[in-house]
């Protein structure tokens, strides 16, 4: 699309905003389901269309500067990629670039995303900036907590001396469970190093995360002893993250969050840990705490959110990984993702209707 006509269907959705102000505060007709990408998405300049386009939204930027004490603002917009892929930068950019483009929907295009919304989720990472949507924290603190979650993790990764990594296994349609439990049994028996579930993804995807040659030995052994001829594929991943390395993690997330302001969400949020809804604080920084050394249960997820008749799927933040993977399970065409300015403009028309 050229800039000139962006340009133009900028204006004509700002201009639709202000001719209606007095909008119902009603719930959608179709239930809908709002969830956010994990670490592994950022890029450098993942801001720039959206504060060409919305200049405002730089407000959100500012504020999480202000919250860090440093300029994450310039990292993401122009700095150096060996820098924003560090996990302490790329969890808090990731999660600036969520609250930009829901700073743009509700300040910029009318919409008050959570009068839209029966549920809010995210992927690993993708938690936290679910809380600012479902008005659990604000945007700042939420950087916040994952700046520090990410230094602690960089910490633990540093403290292992072995190589360490996540694969995603591939297997066909309906053999996950199968292949779960022949992966515990391996990782019971495991005498050195560390291989754990870290996500299961979908019913044809898990991720493994720990060190290296325990991985390839636990790969070795589901295709010669269990019946299993599994895809791997590496991930561009700092860490074995959801492993028990994690556990100085949990201590630093449940002292933050205790610091810093907790809201009940305003919506239920659909926990990694249980694949259940959660409205209840306590709860929550429960289960935000344990998050990174337990696995991420995204399909099941995703498969209450089915069994509550969730027609609409929007994903917000950068990247394409979790429109894909939810697309694979429920219908592309249930699914809205919303990264680019189209994109976030096409979804205040559709919120609108």
């Amino acid at each position: 699309m050229s800039q000139s006509k962006l340009f133009l269907r900028i204006c004509h959705a700002i201009a639709r905003h202000r001719r209606n102000t007095h909008t119902s505060s009603g719930t959608s007709r179709e239930k809908s389901a709002i969830m956010f990408p994990g670490q592994g998405t950022q890029k450098i300049g993942m801001t720039a269309p959206l504060l060409k386009a919305f200049p405002s939204a730089k407000y959100v930027l500012d504020e999480i500067d202000a919250k860090l004490g440093f300029r994450l603002s310039h990292l993401i917009l122009s700095g150096s990629p060996d820098e924003l892929i560090k996990t302490e930068n790329a969890q808090p950019a990731i999660v600036a670039t969520g609250c930009c483009i829901l700073y743009i929907l509700e300040k910029e295009l009318g919409v008050t995303l959570i009068n839209h919304i029966n549920y809010a989720l995210g992927h690993s990472l993708g938690e936290f900036t679910s809380l600012v949507a479902a008005g659990v924290v604000t945007g700042p603190d939420a950087a916040l907590l994952v700046h520090e979650r990410g230094k602690s993790m960089a910490m633990a990764i540093a403290s292992i001396s072995e190589e360490t990594l996540m694969i995603a296994l591939i297997v066909e349609k309906g053999r996950v469970p199968d292949l779960i439990n022949n992966v515990e049994n391996f990782s019971k028996k495991l005498s050195v190093g560390i291989c754990q579930i870290a996500n299961i993804n979908s019913d044809d995807q898990l991720v493994l995360s720990g060190t290296r040659q325990a991985l390839a030995d636990c790969i070795d052994h589901l295709r010669r002893f269990s019946g299993h001829d599994p895809r791997a594929i590496p991930l561009a991943t700092a860490g074995p993250f959801h492993t028990n390395v994690m556990g100085p993690t949990v201590k630093i997330v449940s002292d933050l969050l205790n610091q810093i302001s907790v809201s009940p969400p305003k919506v239920p949020i659909i926990m990694n840990v249980t694949a259940e809804p959660v409205n209840d604080v306590l709860v929550l920084k429960t289960l935000l705490t344990q998050q990174a050394v337990k696995p991420v249960l995204w399909w099941k997820s995703v498969e209450y959110l089915r069994s509550q008749n969730v027609q609409r799927y929007i994903t917000i933040g950068p990247g394409n990984v979790i429109r894909n993977l939810v697309g694979k399970q429920v219908g592309k065409t249930k699914v809205i993702g919303c990264s680019s300015v189209e994109e976030i403009i096409d979804l205040g028309n559709i919120l609108r209707q």
